[in-house]
């Protein structure tokens, strides 16, 4: 199985506390290493300065990653963390330095492609949908997944809650599923969404992960980790998994757990060090 993963890579500037780590990291990034990880096939298509990241677009080509078409461009995004030393993420601190002259993504899409599936990671609400456009124009049988993330919400809900009923699987968290839906629970927030989507959604927590579909509601607990590293890119790393799970076997059953295992990897390390070393030792 082959899967195509568009966004954004680059810079995680992560302050947890007192301490600041700069690791390669991005949507695309942590979802491509946890799908790679549960043996997919997966073919990246973002930009960054290729002479800059020379040494892990050399890494990714070693596991198998394909880095064909990523865009070479002079500006490496810049993703910038905040956790309090309890590990709570503060949104009203996150940003991200991207150059005016930054590429449509949207626009490198070749017209032949020809994946099993297509994930769309974070861009702009704007760039998310164009993307879609264009993936269905060209590949009209797609199976499309997204993530959807709170800053993005924020800047245009009604547009993904019309993305609902066209994507095929979609990840959240429960935040980003009580704010889409408008419900203060999470079981009003699920019977609102339910009725909305095309296929299944996926919600993630820290104690319980949902994937949702039309017929009901299937749970799983979460991994524990008694000492977390990082929680950046947990939930693209629980979306890799997922769509590896579905891909491979077609349970969400199975899709829970493998998303549950890579974000539990995710959670060990810096950023993508720690699935990255991961993928070393298995190839």
């Amino acid at each position: 199985m082959k899967i195509l993963c568009i966004g954004q890579m680059g810079w995680d500037i992560t302050t947890i506390g007192e301490n600041k780590y700069k690791n390669y990291g991005g949507s695309v990034l942590h979802f491509s290493l946890a799908a790679a990880l549960m043996g997919l096939k997966v073919d990246m298509l973002c930009y960054v300065n290729k002479n800059e990241w020379k040494e892990l677009l050399s890494k990714l080509d070693r596991i198998g990653i394909g880095t064909e078409k990523i865009v070479d461009f002079y500006d490496t995004i810049k993703f910038y963390m905040y956790y309090d030393k309890d590990m709570n993420f503060c949104e009203d601190r996150f940003s991200m330095d991207i150059s005016r002259n930054e590429p449509l993504i949207f626009d490198a899409i070749p017209k032949n492609i020809s994946y099993d599936m297509y994930n769309i990671c974070e861009t702009t609400p704007e760039q998310d949908w164009q993307t879609l456009r264009k993936i269905l124009g060209y590949d009209s049988n797609a199976k499309i997944c997204m993530q959807f993330h709170i800053d993005n919400l924020l800047r245009n809900k009604e547009l993904y809650s019309h993305m609902l009923g066209v994507i095929d699987y979609i990840f959240l968290n429960i935040d980003e599923a009580l704010y889409l839906s408008g419900r203060e629970t999470i079981a009003d927030a699920i019977d609102y969404l339910q009725k909305k989507i095309k296929n299944v959604l996926f919600i993630t927590s820290h104690h319980i992960n949902y994937a949702v579909h039309s017929k009901g509601v299937i749970t799983m607990n979460t991994m524990p980790v008694s000492d977390v590293i990082d929680p950046t890119g947990a939930g693209d790393c629980f979306a890799g998994g997922a769509v590896a799970g579905l891909c491979i076997n077609s349970r969400l059953e199975d899709a829970l757990r493998f998303g549950a295992i890579c974000s539990y990897f995710k959670l060990k390390g810096y950023s993508s060090n720690y699935l990255l070393d991961m993928l070393n030792v298995s190839r």
